[in-house]
């Protein structure tokens, strides 16, 4: 007090300006440092001690969510989590474009694989369907009926057609014998001589068009006749094939067992490939995906029991087991909304399996305290170990 009397005295701010100046500076810069205090006090460390939790003594890393907190000589690791099914989200998209005729589900429903969710028109696709089988009829009836044969009564009529012409062509080779003995003996003349051999020709060409019907007509298919029937059907086929799948995806049907999570879609609406239409995942088991800051990355593994709070559930913590680590650091997926997280770090992706959860909702966003794995005594190192450096060349 008697330092900013003198300062702030007429004489003193004449002599010590620079003085005042500093003091001044000092005492804003010591408001806004009690200001900042005050309203971190307020906000709380995490979600679990706002929530009504048992606060904790909590040392956050410069600029990052993930914090530790002090439990003897080893440290709790702090990473932002979320609740997740037993296998990922999957969703389900439209392959064709038509329009959604009904949904047989509803949201919250367990489905099991292969039943049906949502069914599009497909109107246009049974009627190519319909003409891809009658194709289909016709090439096999023509591959049958080469293999079958001509009929037996195509073949008796064949036969006789060929006994008429070779009786026809008995009477020309008889009359043309008597017409050459009457020009020897000078009784015929040469027009009636060649009329003779000219129906006589003609009966014999007769006679071997019907003898070639014949044994076409008993004769066994060619091999190529078949083999290019056997082409058509299997073309024919391919055709019915392709129509069935189209066909078939008009109706979304689930792929594994699951609980319908979304149903994107209403009936009327126009569906595209690529739109999802349901979003489903196996909540029979539900686990926890949290994201570990880098810098912490190397002290996680397999085994560490957890701690999970939820602003859901206050007062109540879960315990679990890191089930998994990946092996490999990703860009940071979950935020907690911390103040000064910091959003470009990488992460490590561990998955937590829950004991005894009481019942909870995919897509919960938790917090994850990740306890120390215990740890046994360092070997010393002989003080003339060496350690040597690989040389690049």
């Amino acid at each position: 007090m008697r330092l900013a009397a003198w300062l702030f005295a007429s004489d003193g701010i004449r002599r010590k300006p620079v003085a005042a100046f500093t003091l001044a500076a000092a005492a804003v810069a010591l408001g806004l440092t009690a200001f900042g205090v005050s309203k971190y006090s307020r906000l709380g460390p995490s979600r679990a001690n706002r929530s009504g939790a048992a606060p904790h003594r909590v040392a956050l890393s410069p600029g990052s969510a993930t914090s530790t907190t002090s439990l003897g000589s080893a440290e709790r690791i702090y990473a932002p989590g979320r609740v997740e099914g037993q296998t990922p989200e999957v969703e389900l998209h439209a392959t064709v474009t038509e329009r959604v005729l009904r949904i047989e589900i509803e949201e919250g429903d367990f489905v099991q694989p292969g039943q049906i969710l949502i069914r599009l028109d497909d109107e246009r696709y049974r009627a190519e369907e319909q003409l891809a089988e009658a194709g289909l009829r016709l090439a096999e009836a023509r591959l049958e009926r080469l293999l079958n044969g001509a009929r037996a009564s195509e073949i008796e009529a064949a036969r006789s057609v060929h006994q008429a012409r070779a009786a026809e062509h008995d009477g020309a080779s008889r009359t043309m014998a008597r017409m050459n003995q009457l020009r020897l003996a000078g009784a015929a003349s040469g027009q009636s001589i060649e009329d003779a051999e000219v129906q006589a020709r003609t009966a014999r060409a007769l006679m071997l068009a019907a003898e070639a019907q014949l044994e076409t007509l008993a004769a066994p298919p060619r091999a190529d006749e078949v083999a290019s029937l056997r082409a058509e059907v299997a073309a024919a086929e391919a055709r019915l094939q392709l129509a069935q799948t189209m066909r078939s995806k008009t109706t979304l049907v689930a792929t594994t067992a699951g609980e319908i999570l979304e149903i994107r879609v209403e009936p009327g609406e126009l569906a595209a490939p690529g739109m999802p239409l349901v979003v489903m995942c196996d909540t029979r088991r539900l686990k926890v995906r949290a994201d570990v800051e880098e810098w912490d990355a190397l002290r996680v593994a397999v085994g560490q029991a957890a701690t999970i709070t939820a602003d859901g559930l206050p007062h109540a913590e879960l315990e679990g087991r890191v089930s998994h680590v990946r092996p490999r650091l990703n860009q940071k997926r979950l935020t907690s909304d911390r103040p000064g997280e910091k959003l470009d770090s990488r992460t490590r992706e561990i998955w937590i399996e829950l004991i005894s959860p009481p019942p909870l909702v995919v897509g919960l966003p938790v917090d994850v305290w990740i306890h120390p794995a215990p740890t046994s005594p360092p070997t010393p190192t002989p003080h003339h170990a060496a350690f040597t450096v690989p040389r690049h060349r």
